[in-house]
C-alpha cells in the first residue's frame, strides 16, 4: 500500500504517459535519499532511492520497472521534469487541494443582443500580474496553480483511460 512509515512524499503522484502507472518522489526517513516510487493502483510496485535528483536515473528506472515496449522516454522526461519542480518546494506536509476555480466573467448584454440566436458573450481581459525581482510572486503563483491543474488533469485523463480499458 501506498502508507510507508519510511517515506515523507515530496511530491502528489503523477500519471506517466501511456502506461497504468504514477510516479511519485520522496524522501526515505531513514536514509534522507531521494526515492521514486512506482504506484499502480493504490500500491506501490518498485521503489529506488538516489544521492540526487537525477532526472535520467529516475527515467531509466520507470523504463525498468515498467517493462511496457515502445514506452517513450521524452514524455517520461516530462513527468518527472514535473515532479522534481515539486520535490524541490519541500515536502507535503498534507494531501494538496486542487486549486479553487477561477470566477466566471460576467456578461452583459442589450434586449437586442438578447434575442439574438448567436449571442457571443464579452470576456474581460485577465489583471495583469506583476512580476517582482525575486522572482516569486504572482506569476510564480500562478505557474505552480498550472502545473497542480495539469497534474490534475493529467491524473483524471488517466482514470477515464483506466475506466475505458476495464469496460471493454
Amino acid at each position: 500500500m501506498m502508507d510507508d512509515p519510511d517515506y515523507t512524499p515530496y511530491s502528489s503522484p503523477i500519471p506517466i504517459a501511456g502506461t497504468s502507472y504514477s510516479a511519485q518522489i520522496g524522501k526515505s526517513k531513514a536514509s534522507n535519499k531521494w526515492k521514486i516510487r512506482l504506484i499502480k493502483g493504490r500500491n506501490v510496485t518498485g521503489s529506488e532511492e538516489f544521492d540526487e535528483l537525477n532526472g535520467n536515473l529516475m527515467i531509466a528506472f520507470i523504463m525498468r520497472e515498467t517493462a511496457i515496449p515502445m514506452l517513450n522516454p521524452y514524455k517520461i522526461s516530462q513527468n518527472i521534469k514535473m515532479l522534481i519542480k515539486q520535490a524541490e518546494r519541500g515536502p507535503l506536509t498534507e494531501k494538496p487541494l486542487p486549486p479553487s476555480p477561477p470566477p466566471m466573467p460576467t456578461t452583459t448584454t442589450t434586449p437586442a443582443a438578447r434575442a439574438s440566436e448567436y449571442d457571443v458573450p464579452k470576456r474581460t481581459a485577465p489583471a495583469p500580474i506583476s512580476i517582482s525581482s525575486a522572482g516569486k510572486g504572482p506569476l510564480q503563483d500562478a505557474i505552480n496553480q498550472l502545473s497542480e491543474i495539469v497534474s490534475m488533469l493529467q491524473q483524471t485523463i488517466q482514470l477515464l483511460q483506466d475506466a475505458l480499458r476495464a469496460s471493454q
